[in-house]
């Protein structure tokens, strides 16, 4: 599962250059409090579909997607692909890899 076209290998690259508007995580609530990304927005999977478009309401937002393993980000980006936004990406690095 999951959309490779929508892999990025450079994720901290886009971020530095002000190519992306929202990192969200999408770990559990447990996971989150281990740690994570700052600054991030934070919505499980689970809740994505119905929490995320309440939010954000721009379907041009660029939003890059992580959790531990980059499983949960792929899917999220089909989530988010399916809801109609269109520039969502997802990195298989996690947090303390994107923080370095």
């Amino acid at each position: 599962m999951g959309n490779s076209s929508s892999l990025v290998e450079n994720p901290k690259d886009l971020i530095k250059n002000g190519q992306i508007d929202l990192v969200l995580d999408v770990r559990s609530l447990n996971e989150r409090k281990q740690g994570y990304y700052n600054p991030s927005y934070h919505i499980p999977l689970d809740l994505l579909e119905q929490a995320f478009p309440k939010k954000f309401l721009d379907k041009n937002i660029r939003v890059l997607v992580y959790c531990r393993t980059g499983n949960r980000a792929s899917q999220a980006v089909e989530i988010l692909k399916n809801l109609g936004y269109n520039n969502v990406y997802y990195t298989t690095l996690n947090y303390s890899e994107l923080a370095k």
